[in-house]
């Protein structure tokens, strides 16, 4: 308990800053929790024990790869960590249309960030060049968009969930057909234009349930979609990295404690500055 008061007493605006901003999300994560668990919405649950995790990461990547994030920017990761279960739980992504946009957008550009500051941990807190730091974090946020519509996908095929959106659609391109294997004359989709398409649902003995005008592309537009936003961001970042020259990191190295020599005992300072004696002069 001392050792940690004494910790606390070291803290510096910016720790309080973190401490402070990610009390406040586990906080909000635990209220979710129990406000769910009160409303039998056991996924939403699930998804605020999730948050607790999300809200610890900025932590464990600080202490992992040893660099300490600037506070304006951890404010910014927190913020982008419990969004989630706001846009889901709390319906933000129904009510706010651009709710989805926005934390793509987000990620777009704190992945670049940490993309841009790899190769300075890989050659032991060396600045890389310009160029090196850019690639690096406009190849790293692409990629982590890209293993992210994995888990959407990989999360909609095994557990029935629906985080790939699917997109309503009443008419496609005669390109998108292909007319010799399902049975229609290529000249006739080529001259037809737009094609119409109409959606028909029926049950297990072919009486019609449903009918709408249109199809469902079963979640390829929202993929596309998140995917462009996050690489508009990281194209963002890129841009002020390149124009900015790599100087201003938004994660801060942790140096290593310099060791400081013990002192001279003044007994060998003595010696080292007394001259030595001249044998001649002995009497």
């Amino acid at each position: 308990m001392q050792k940690a008061i004494a910790k606390m007493k070291t803290f510096t605006k910016g720790d309080w800053i973190k401490a402070v901003t990610t009390a406040l999300g586990l906080l909000f994560a635990l209220f979710s929790i129990i406000f769910f668990a009160t409303q039998t919405e056991w996924d939403d649950m699930a998804l605020s024990f999730a948050t607790i995790a999300y809200v610890l990461i900025p932590i464990a990547v600080e202490r992992l790869f040893k660099f300490r994030i600037q506070p304006v920017l951890y404010i910014f990761i927190l913020i982008y960590t419990v969004c989630p279960l706001i846009g889901s739980s709390y319906n933000f992504y129904l009510i706010f249309s651009w709710w989805d946009d926005m934390l793509h957008g987000f990620a777009g550009v704190i992945f670049a960030m940490f993309g841009a500051y790899l190769p300075r941990v890989f050659h032991k807190n060396a600045k890389p060049s310009v160029a090196l730091g850019a690639l690096m974090g406009f190849v790293f946020s692409l990629a982590v968009a890209g293993v992210w519509e994995f888990i959407e996908f990989g999360m909609d095929s095994i557990f029935d969930t629906d985080m790939q959106k699917d997109t309503w659609l009443t008419s496609t391109r005669p390109s998108y057909f292909l007319g010799k294997i399902i049975g229609l004359p290529d000249g006739a989709l080529a001259s037809a234009g737009n094609t119409t398409i109409t959606t028909i649902v029926t049950d297990a003995n072919g009486i019609t349930i449903y009918e709408k005008m249109g199809y469902l592309d079963i979640g390829l537009i929202d993929s596309m979609h998140d995917m462009l936003i996050e690489t508009l961001g990281a194209l963002i970042y890129t841009v002020i990295y390149i124009v900015g020259k790599g100087k201003k990191f938004v994660f801060v190295p942790v140096e290593k404690p310099v060791a400081i020599d013990a002192p001279a005992k003044p007994e060998a300072v003595l010696e080292e500055v007394a001259p030595a004696a001249d044998p001649s002069n002995e009497t």
